[in-house]
C-alpha cells in the first residue's frame, strides 16, 4: 500500500470506524469506561502519547475543558519521567499509539498496568499496546505503513466520540455530521493539488498556525511535512506565532493557516497580516465564504459547519500537498528510514 492510497483511503476508514462504534463489542468498551467514570467521584482525565497521538489527544483536552473537565496531554516520556504526579486514584489514563508499538507509551502502560483507571487507544489489536487496559478503543484504519494519515484521522474520530459521550454531547449527531463530513473529505481528496504546490514551491519554511481543536491539525500537519517530505516545519497557536517566527518571515516563508475557531479569528487575521507585511505568503483553509482575493494568499474552502470536527478535513489538503512536494523534491514521500511504525 502506498503513500497515496492511505491518503484516499481516509474516508472510508472513517466509515469503517462509525460502523464499529455501534457494535456492542465496541459498545462493551464504552461501558467499561463509563464504569471507570463512575469510580471517580472527581475524575479528571490524562491522556499521554507521542507525536501525532500526542497531537490528537489535544481535541480531546481542548473539548473535555470547554465543560468544565479537568484534562490534560502529556508526552509519554515526560509524563513517566517527570509528570507522574497527576496520575491518582480520580484520574482515567488513556494510552494513545496509533501503531500500538510507540515504545515510550508501551512502557508508560506497563508502568501501569495494574492501574484501575488504564483506558489505551490503538488501531491493531495485535499491537503491545492492547494487552493492556480496562477499556480498549480499537481505531479500524486498517494497515498503515507510511506517515500517519488514516490512523491519525481514525484517532481524531476515537477521540471526538469519547470526548462527546464523556460531556453528554449528542453522539448521534456527532455520527450524522461525521457522515456528511465524509462526502466533503472525498471531494478535498479529488480536489487538484498542483496549483498548491506550485503556490508553495521554493518555500523554506512553514509555519502552521491553528488554535483550539485546529492546534490538533497545525501539529501534525508539521509533523508529517517534516517526516513525509523532509521540509522544514513548525506548528504554533496563533498567540505564539508573534513570539519568534514574525522575526524570520522573508519571501521564503509561508504560513499554513486553519482557520475553524471563530474565538481567535481577530488573532488569526492577524497572523495573516504579519506575514503578508512582512513578505510571506498564506496558504488559508477556512469555512469563511466570500473572502477577497489578495496577493501572496492562497484559500482552500472547507464546508465544516461544525468545527469541532474540522481535524477530520482541514488536514487532506496538507497531506496531499506533502506527497506532491515530495514527489516533485524526489522523494519516495510517507517512507521512513530512521524510524519504523
Amino acid at each position: 500500500m502506498s503513500f497515496y492510497s492511505e491518503i484516499m483511503e481516509q474516508p472510508a476508514a472513517i466509515r469503517r470506524l462509525l460502523e464499529a462504534v455501534r457494535t456492542p463489542a465496541y459498545q462493551q468498551q464504552v461501558e467499561n469506561l463509563c464504569e471507570m467514570i463512575r469510580e471517580r467521584p472527581k475524575v479528571k482525565f490524562v491522556f499521554a502519547g507521542m507525536g501525532s497521538s500526542l497531537y490528537a489527544s489535544y481535541i480531546a483536552c481542548s473539548i473535555l475543558r470547554r465543560s468544565g473537565i479537568q484534562a490534560y496531554a502529556f508526552e509519554a516520556l515526560e509524563l513517566m519521567r517527570f509528570d507522574s504526579s497527576v496520575i491518582d486514584d480520580n484520574t482515567i489514563l488513556f494510552a494513545v499509539s496509533q501503531s500500538g508499538n510507540s515504545m515510550e507509551t508501551f512502557e508508560l502502560c506497563r508502568k501501569y498496568k495494574d492501574f484501575s483507571g488504564l483506558a489505551v487507544i490503538t488501531n491493531l489489536k495485535t499491537s503491545n499496546l492492547y494487552q493492556f487496559g480496562r477499556a480498549k478503543f480499537h481505531l479500524e484504519a486498517g494497515i498503515e505503513k507510511h506517515s500517519a494519515t488514516k490512523s491519525y484521522t481514525n484517532t481524531v474520530l476515537a477521540i471526538l466520540y469519547i470526548s462527546f459521550m464523556i460531556t453528554n454531547r449528542d453522539c448521534d449527531m456527532l455520527f450524522a455530521d461525521v457522515a456528511d463530513l465524509s462526502a466533503v473529505m472525498e471531494k478535498l481528496l479529488d480536489m487538484p493539488v498542483a496549483p498548491l504546490a506550485d503556490f508553495c514551491e521554493g518555500c523554506t519554511y512553514m509555519a502552521l498556525v491553528g488554535s483550539g481543536v485546529s492546534y490538533s491539525t497545525a501539529s501534525h500537519a508539521a509533523l508529517v511535512l517534516m517526516e513525509a517530505a523532509r521540509i522544514n516545519a513548525a506548528h504554533y497557536t496563533v498567540g505564539q506565532f508573534i513570539h519568534g517566527p514574525i522575526e524570520i518571515i522573508n519571501d521564503r516563508f509561508i504560513s499554513i493557516v486553519f482557520d475553524f475557531e471563530p474565538d481567535v479569528r481577530d488573532e488569526l487575521d492577524r497572523v495573516i497580516e504579519y506575514t503578508l507585511k512582512y513578505g510571506g505568503k498564506v496558504l488559508l483553509l477556512t469555512q469563511r465564504r466570500n473572502l477577497p482575493e489578495r496577493e501572496r494568499v492562497m484559500t482552500v474552502k472547507i464546508d465544516c459547519l461544525n468545527g469541532l470536527l474540522a481535524p477530520l478535513a482541514e488536514i487532506l489538503p496538507i497531506e496531499k500537498l506533502t506527497l506532491e512536494l515530495g514527489n516533485r523534491a524526489g522523494l519516495c514521500p510517507g517512507d521512513l528510514y530512521r524510524v519504523h511504525k
